[in-house]
């Protein structure tokens, strides 16, 4: 977090001291903690402003959402087209209220309801047009899609599980993979990685439950680290867990081989062994991001399992429950009423722990308010899954409908995937239910698998009223998270 240039210093004469901070925590396109296919972001067009034109040129406000903070006399607000999140008082907003229509900024200088001298004012116009907040070319609407960088895939490492969660959509068997085929994957992975210059590789240990077939997750990690001298990409690895069967052997090896870890936690309801484990993790030097899945069953849990998931300060993200050919439609679908009230109750829980390290766009289901983007996972672009056979799917619910046989692997498998996904995951753009929310570049209407017929082109997510409901709620509580850390660094 950064407070803005005028949040540092005032002249002691002024009647009045605007208060503003940007959340410059959100720096990475991307949210590390992103729990399957994460989405491409739009392209940030870093303003062309010259400092002699400055003031000569006209200048608007861009769009943005902004949330009244209850109890305070602040102000929280996202811009629609960048990833700009910022906190300001009542005089900020009378400011930006003078570019509501298109305005020089030598006028702003002159304007008799500025009660800042003009070296503040210039402080504030250089933090907004900095962080987008006031544009000069405010006719710009969409921005472009960012190029790809990374690729992820996923790694069906078992069938096997020692769980039986109702909303699991995998089928069970004694399958698991070989290290061969994990090998052939790693080695396809990186040469498709070079062809199209990307940066980096993110793989996902995951199953049923990978820790059945720790010792591949072993080898595997070798074979990367052999990658890693011999070629220049980077390899991120997380494993994706229930929990269980983190003993002190396992949490060591991830420890020294820094690998991430997730673990899925739906309630602390009868999960004493797993929260432990945690609890060890934590002790050891890991904080793992935690992974609830949302539903009616546990909806009335939520609050007092976020509670302990932010007394440990620990990243964390709401999932909710998808429906899938394993699971179909019953008891666990989504009351949206019911959802909504548990995410904003929970909300509460957070705030008792305020403040947080990390920064909370990134928590609720499909969307993420770090950054902007038209799509609402990498799907049919830059995420691959992969069966414990080495078979390719477009998606991790669809792992058993795979579209690349394990012994048909083309020399570019991100092409392969682009051209072969069967999966509807189109621009929001394209959404014509979606077009005038004010929530489509941060939502993109959800995921697509759970979508009538999977298409996007012209259907909004059953969870839109959540969605609309909790989204304010996550704006404000965003911005009391940078009052509270504001207060603590003072």
């Amino acid at each position: 977090m950064q407070i803005g240039k005028t949040g540092k210093q005032m002249n002691k004469n002024m009647s009045e001291k605007p208060f503003i901070i940007f959340n410059n925590e959100i720096v990475q396109p991307i949210a590390p903690d992103c729990d399957c296919a994460c989405p491409q972001v739009l392209s940030i067009d870093n303003q062309k402003i010259t400092v002699k034109s400055i003031d000569k040129q006209e200048f608007m406000c861009n769009d943005f959402i902004v949330e009244n903070i209850e109890g305070t006399k602040y102000k929280a607000a996202i811009v629609e087209k960048t990833n700009t999140f910022f906190v300001f008082d009542q005089s900020v907003n009378n400011f930006l209220n003078l570019f509501n229509k298109p305005k020089k900024i030598e006028d702003i200088y002159l304007d008799n309801r500025i009660k800042w001298s003009n070296e503040t004012t210039k402080e504030l116009v250089s933090d907004f047009i900095e962080n987008s907040v006031i544009v000069s070319d405010f006719n710009q609407k969409i921005l472009n899609q960012a190029a790809i960088t990374s690729l992820t895939a996923w790694f069906h490492v078992s069938n096997q599980c020692n769980f039986n969660c109702h909303y699991c959509y995998v089928e069970r068997s004694n399958k698991q993979m070989l290290f061969s085929t994990g090998k052939k994957i790693i080695d396809s992975l990186q040469a498709s990685a070079e062809k199209n210059n990307l940066k980096s590789i993110r793989i996902k240990y995951a199953g049923g439950e990978p820790l059945l077939n720790f010792q591949l997750i072993k080898r595997l990690h070798g074979h990367i680290s052999e990658k890693v001298n011999q070629h220049n990409i980077k390899f991120e690895e997380i494993i994706l867990t229930n929990g269980s069967l983190l003993n002190e052997n396992i949490i060591n090896w991830i420890v020294d081989n820094q690998l991430e870890l997730m673990v899925s936690l739906d309630s602390l309801k009868n999960q004493e062994k797993v929260v432990q484990n945690i609890i060890n993790c934590i002790d050891k030097g890991i904080k793992p991001y935690i992974s609830i899945t949302l539903c009616n069953e546990n909806a009335l849990e939520l609050p007092e399992l976020v509670s302990w998931v932010t007394k440990y300060n620990l990243r964390f993200n709401i999932n909710f429950f998808r429906n899938s050919e394993k699971v179909p439609n019953n008891n666990y679908q989504l009351d949206d009423d019911l959802i909504a009230n548990s995410i904003i109750d929970s909300f509460r829980s957070i705030k008792q722990h305020l403040p947080l390290a990390n920064s909370l766009l990134s928590i609720i289901d499909r969307a993420n308010f770090s950054f902007p983007h038209l799509n609402s996972c990498g799907v049919g672009s830059n995420y691959l899954a992969f069966d414990s056979d080495g078979n390719i799917s477009s998606c991790h619910m669809k792992i058993t409908d795979s579209i690349i046989k394990q012994n048909e692997y083309p020399a570019d498998l991100i092409k392969s995937i682009q051209y072969g996904n069967k999966i509807e995951n189109c621009s929001i753009e394209e959404n014509s239910s979606c077009f005038d929310c004010k929530w489509k570049y941060w939502c993109t209407s959800g995921c697509p698998m759970i979508k009538p017929n999977n298409k996007n082109a012209s259907e909004k997510s059953p969870n839109c009223e959540i969605y609309k409901k909790v989204f304010p709620e996550l704006i404000k509580l965003e911005g009391m998270r940078l009052i509270a850390k504001n207060k603590l660094d003072k």
